[in-house]
């Protein structure tokens, strides 16, 4: 499944529920390449480790955009958004994408539940911006609560390689 920003100039929030670092890494790797091929920002917040996985298979490319350490970033849920919103005002005119991975297994409840409210909060806070999110869930190191409260804080989750609106208050 290729997730695209094919909405340009408007907002887009999806959750991608991912089985194994193959799909993780092949998933994100192409929306980075087509977003840069198209000219968009693009803006990167994983767990090192991850970003280590993306840095290696994105080669040259990784140098064309904004990589951050997002248990670094994302200790405090609070910075995730500011750090963002600073990112496209440095890149106005120019439609951004954004990878963000605020939950992660290992997280406790409490950062979970706190990563949880800014993923709610980004709804809020660029629905009027050109901004597509990507936010990367392991759907195997989760718990079942963690990917339910995912779908009802995005508008569109991709699971198995296939987009579907959220079921929950998205698909009212």
């Amino acid at each position: 499944m290729a997730v695209s920003a094919a909405s340009v100039g408007r907002f887009r929030h999806l959750a991608l529920f991912y089985h194994g670092r193959s799909e993780y890494v092949t998933v994100l790797v192409g929306f980075v390449q087509a977003s840069l091929a198209r000219g968009d920002a693009v803006f990167v917040a994983v767990p090192e480790g991850k970003a280590q996985l993306l840095r290696q298979e994105l080669g040259e490319d990784s140098a064309r955009l904004l990589m951050v350490d997002m248990a670094e970033l994302g200790r405090n849920p609070a910075r995730i958004i500011p750090a963002v919103m600073t990112y496209a005002g440095q890149h106005l005119g120019r439609p951004v994408c954004c990878i963000g991975e605020p939950i992660w297994p290992g997280r406790t409840a409490a950062e979970t539940l706190e990563a949880t409210r800014h993923e709610a909060l980004i709804n809020l806070a660029f629905r009027n911006s050109p901004i597509t999110f990507v936010c990367p869930y392991d759907s195997a190191g989760l718990p079942g609560w963690v990917t339910a409260d995912a779908a009802s804080t995005h508008p569109t989750v991709i699971k198995d390689g296939k987009a579907t609106a959220s079921a929950s208050i998205w698909g009212r």
